[in-house]
């Protein structure tokens, strides 16, 4: 396939398109399957797809209605497409706050809803910031742009999703349990929420299930684990954080993200574009979840 700019299925912030543009273009090793299980928008895996690196994958997010964008691409682009032009076509402030109240009137669930596939991209592209955030209680709450362009359906882009997305096995489920599937020559790729705040939970919460400290030293211990198991290793963070990592690899700075390869990666690292770390054994550590 060849390289061209990704497809971009809906709008959200802490997108990681340009993590995966720049690690495009290192000359990745072979790899069985790719693994993403923070899915988020889906950027990095659009991303590495249309260069071509992946064939097989297992994408996966605790978030059903973001799950259900993707699922609902993969099976019925077209249907999607159809909800979107009927947003562009009553946009408005008031149809906005209709949105809302429907896609929180639904039960969330993993039944794949062609409707609420669009409702969630209309909503993050004309919401403040593109920031999803839920209630305790599991209600989306999302306010409006101020001056917003008005409403353009991305009909190519669902179109070319639904082509990469094409033999994805695409889930709900806990980042542990996506985890245990990963075996020796896979490549992850794991852009957890970042911690904020003194109570060091996610910002956005775009989950009703909190990730915060007890999480993330799962996942420190997870990746550990998946480079001893002989498993290819990217983690992305909103700072250095050597304490989260395994020993050896590397860091790099693209953008406002701090990326981490595994050292079976780092031979690739400096044609990343950014600046390369190698972190020291005995170095004191600032910034980690402690």
């Amino acid at each position: 396939m060849t390289s061209r700019r990704a497809p971009a299925l809906f709008n959200w912030a802490g997108s990681k398109a340009r993590v995966a543009k720049a690690l495009s273009g290192l000359e990745l090793p072979t790899f069985g399957t790719y693994h993403e299980p923070f899915l988020g928008s889906g950027a990095a895996f659009l991303g590495l797809a249309s260069a071509g690196l992946i064939s097989k994958s297992l994408l996966s997010d605790v978030n059903p209605r973001l799950v259900n964008v993707f699922r609902a691409t993969q099976t019925e682009p077209h249907e999607v497409v159809a909800g979107l032009r009927m947003h562009a076509l009553l946009d408005s402030d008031v149809h906005f706050s209709a949105v809302l109240g429907r896609l929180n009137s639904r039960l969330a669930d993993d039944t794949v809803d062609f409707q609420v596939a669009a409702d969630t991209i209309y909503l993050l592209s004309q919401s403040f910031h593109s920031t999803w955030y839920e209630t305790r209680d599991g209600q989306v709450s999302m306010s409006r742009r101020r001056g917003v362009e008005a409403f353009r359906a991305r009909h190519q882009d669902v179109v070319r999703s639904a082509a990469l997305l094409e033999g994805a096995i695409v889930q709900r489920c806990d980042f542990r349990h996506a985890l245990d599937r990963v075996g020796a020559g896979d490549l992850v790729f794991l852009d957890p929420p970042y911690l904020y705040g003194d109570d060091q939970v996610d910002q956005q919460s775009y989950n009703v299930d909190r990730f915060g400290v007890s999480e993330v030293r799962v996942l420190s211990a997870e990746m550990r684990r998946l480079v001893d198991l002989g498993a290819h290793v990217i983690f992305c963070w909103g700072e250095r954080a050597d304490a989260l990592v395994p020993d050896g690899g590397g860091w790099i700075e693209i953008g406002r993200d701090f990326v981490w390869l595994s050292e079976s990666l780092t031979p690739r690292i400096n044609a990343a574009g950014g600046r390369h770390y190698r972190p020291a054994a005995q170095q004191a550590v600032e910034g980690t979840a402690e």
